[in-house]
């Protein structure tokens, strides 16, 4: 409000010579101003109250006073005409706040505009996270701090704790990461203070639990060896991890999967065997920490022994003609042996040591109904067969 002037002074003596002088430029004020608009703080914080005190000049008490709150050049608040002559204004977002003031009486208004006053976001801490909040022994976790408001260079201190005991603390450092390799199991929590040229402030991470890692120490099956139709019991035994240990077995004959896996929380698993060949079982095992896959010793199958024949080369010879039994047996586990039992009806004629042959002969000599019952061993099994008759008679004369 007003204008700049200045005064300007002729000198003249008697012999009509004359000098001008003039004074430096002055503002004139107007009758009616806004001297002042000012604020109770140079800067401030979201959510502080600023209070800003208006005076003027050439008002009575009559006069009355509106103000307008920008930030920037956005209007955020409004008050119409009143008699107090301060305004106070909570802000709620940063930003540069200034107050237009209308001062008026009668006809008479003048208006005039604060100097800008930064609104800083008090400095936080939003999130101290975790690279894991579980992990095994020798896992490295890092630690991310995210920070806002605030104003200046932020530093930030570390105290890493184990459970309640204070593990380390680190020197103030630039870094808004910690890193740490743990190496005994527990629960972990690292404690983040940052700083700056407004304030300092603290938080603590979630809780990150640290096992002993997972390990898969072995699978045992029985029996090792086993006949087709056998239920085959397989036991997972682990160590370490942490949380809910889930297994999933696959079953291999051979190369081939057999049956139709799933995910379980039991440590056992069964199958019923149904044909021959080498199988094992492929177990994954998963907990909060890892996922690990071990196989199964190899269990061996066989079908079961069975003898489906004895059968001689003829139903009926003449006395001193050999006839030959042969034994049709398959399956059993290893190797076949023979023991033939020779009756003439309810004679025993004679019975043979354990052979490895699956024929028998004999010549008979004397006239009657001669049967072999042949007992063949493999593995633990043993099964027995008798053949049907073959009559041996006298030659016609």
């Amino acid at each position: 409000a007003g204008k700049w002037g200045y005064v300007e002074v002729t000198l003249k003596d008697e012999a009509g010579r004359q000098e001008k002088w003039r004074s430096d430029y002055f503002h004139i004020d107007t009758a009616y101003a806004i001297t002042s608009i000012k604020a109770n703080k140079v800067s401030s914080f979201v959510g502080d109250p600023i209070t800003w005190t208006v005076e003027a000049r050439g008002f009575t008490t009559a006069r009355q006073i509106s103000y307008m709150v920008y930030n920037g050049d956005t209007l955020v608040a409004v008050e119409g005409f009143g008699t107090s002559n301060t305004y106070t204004y909570k802000p709620s977002a940063p930003g540069n706040y200034s107050l237009k003031v209308t001062v008026k009486e009668g006809a008479m208004s003048t208006t005039d505009d604060s100097d800008p006053l930064p609104v800083l976001a008090p400095l936080s801490i939003t999130s101290v996270n975790p690279s894991a909040t579980k992990a095994s022994t020798g896992t490295m976790l890092m630690w991310v701090a995210s920070v806002g408001g605030g104003s200046g260079t932020k530093l930030y201190q570390y105290r890493l704790m184990m459970g309640g005991r204070l593990l380390t603390t680190s020197e103030w450092v630039s870094q808004p990461t910690y890193t740490y390799t743990p190496m005994l199991a527990g629960s972990y929590t690292l404690n983040v203070s940052v700083r700056d040229t407004t304030a300092t402030v603290s938080k603590t991470s979630p809780a990150t639990a640290i096992s002993v890692p997972l390990v898969v120490t072995g699978i045992t099956g029985t029996p090792k060896i086993a006949v087709t139709g056998t239920i085959l019991d397989w036991s997972i035994a682990t160590n370490g991890g942490s949380g809910t240990k889930q297994y999933y077995c696959k079953v291999y004959l051979g190369n081939t999967v057999v049956n139709s896996p799933a995910w379980s929380t039991s440590p056992a698993y069964s199958y019923t065997v149904n044909a021959v060949g080498n199988y094992a079982l492929s177990v994954t095992v998963r907990d909060d920490t890892a996922t690990l896959v071990k196989a199964s010793p190899v269990t061996r199958t066989y079908a079961s022994l069975a003898v489906s024949s004895v059968t001689a080369d003829a139903t009926a010879v003449e006395l001193g003609t050999t006839v030959t039994w042969t034994v049709n047996a398959t399956g059993g586990d290893g190797a076949k042996t023979y023991q033939y039992k020779l009756m003439r009806g309810t004679t025993a004629v004679e019975q043979t040591d354990w052979l490895s042959a699956s024929t028998y002969a004999y010549a008979p000599t004397a006239a009657g109904t001669y049967t072999v019952t042949a007992t063949v061993k493999a593995g633990g099994e043993t099964v027995a067969k008798t053949s049907a008759g073959t009559e041996a008679r006298t030659p016609d004369p």
